[in-house]
């Protein structure tokens, strides 16, 4: 299994298309603890992630690093309150972990690692929160 750019990409897409669908329910989960705005933002966040994706000039960058730091630094600058640099941190913090061109099983296993610890770190949590 190897997983590149065109996988990220992909991924990207389909998560925000997701994210879309469930805009609604992700609003009233956050309605209960917060100002039930997490799916607008969100949604606001992935949709503008996969625009400038599609509008790199020289194409999508060659990595699932590459992808990822691009959906890391656009979520960080489009979504507001808390959900913009959590996610944020967790996606570059993936990104950082493997610059490689095509990530293997050891790959995603450990930019799933890095986003998590990420979390933990910006969210002030631990494991089990």
């Amino acid at each position: 299994m190897s997983l590149d750019a065109a996988w990220a990409l992909d991924w990207a897409r389909r998560a925000a298309e997701l994210i879309a669908e469930n805009r609604a329910e992700l609003t009233e989960l956050d309605r209960a603890i917060g100002d039930a705005d997490h799916g607008d933002n969100l949604e606001r966040g992935m949709k503008a992630a996969v625009s400038k994706l599609a509008q790199q000039a020289g194409g999508v960058p060659a990595s699932p690093g590459g992808v990822l730091k691009l959906v890391a630094t656009t979520l960080m600058a489009t979504v507001g309150g808390a959900g913009g640099p959590l996610l944020g941190t967790a996606f570059l913090k993936a990104a950082r972990s493997c610059e490689a061109a095509a990530w293997g099983p050891g790959d995603l296993a450990r930019a799933l690692e890095e986003a998590t610890s990420g979390l933990e770190a910006r969210g002030h949590a631990a494991s089990g929160d």
